[in-house]
């Protein structure tokens, strides 16, 4: 995916759509700050080597909020 979401984000003014040009921004600022992120720390759960279990609500699959992740910077 470069540039934009999945689906189409857009608002209906008067019946005319207009799509919203700041969503490029906004992808390209959170793919710079993920790169940023796994480039510069090394992250693990605290139970290394064990996921933790998800929550699941109906049909939707929710990551397990109160999981604890451990993070440092990585030596050059």
């Amino acid at each position: 995916m470069v540039g934009g979401p999945l689906y189409p984000v857009k608002i209906d003014i008067d019946r005319v759509v207009y799509y919203s040009p700041g969503r490029f921004l906004a992808v390209s600022e959170i793919k710079m700050i993920i790169t940023e992120i796994l480039l510069n720390y090394e992250i693990k759960f605290e139970d290394e080597g064990k996921i933790p279990p998800f929550f699941y609500f109906g049909a939707a699959t929710i990551p397990n909020m109160t999981a604890e992740i451990m993070y440092r910077a990585r030596k050059a």
